[in-house]
């Protein structure tokens, strides 16, 4: 005997009974919630970009100058406290000139918390041939907008917290 369509709808029927949502009763509510915040805070560190060129009619020449230039300006970055220093970038290129003159230059960047420590050094590797291409404040990593769990926006001192909170219910 072979099963017809309605001995099959028959047999499924409880399954499909089975994976229907129960109806909620109308006293029942359903609340959608959503969180935003925000802190605003002062700009903790400083950073200044500082670069190293040098021009030469050999490519090595100009870029033993630059290497050697950014060694000393790592070294001097290195022994103040408090100061973080990162080579960026490294670039040769040729003029159009004649005579050909080759140009290299390296760019020495510079972080730290402490203004004028930090311009204090920028000073002094100007002096040493080092051109400062910017200067430029901003919050640091894990500075004072990261959240500590205590639910004060991390404590930052002078920080203005807001947040928002809407219910809607169904």
């Amino acid at each position: 005997m072979r099963p017809t369509a309605l001995t099959v709808l028959l047999t499924l029927m409880p399954i499909v009974a089975l994976a229907q949502e129960p109806a909620r009763p109308a006293q029942d509510t359903l609340l959608h919630l959503s969180a935003t915040g925000s802190v605003q805070a002062p700009p903790d560190q400083l950073v200044a970009e500082l670069m190293a060129q040098s021009t030469s009619t050999a490519a090595a020449e100009a870029q033993r100058r630059v290497n050697v230039q950014m060694s000393r300006g790592m070294g001097e970055a290195k022994a103040v406290a408090g100061v973080e220093a990162r080579a960026l970038g490294y670039e040769v290129s040729q003029s159009d000139d004649k005579p050909i003159e080759w140009t290299a230059q390296q760019t020495l960047e510079l972080l730290g918390s402490d203004g004028p420590v930090l311009l204090d050094l920028a000073n002094k590797l100007q002096a040493e041939g080092f051109v400062t291409s910017s200067l430029d404040w901003r919050l640091s990593p894990g500075g004072p907008t990261e959240d500590d769990g205590r639910g004060d926006n991390g404590g930052a001192e002078g920080a203005a917290g807001a947040g928002h909170v809407s219910c809607g219910g169904t």
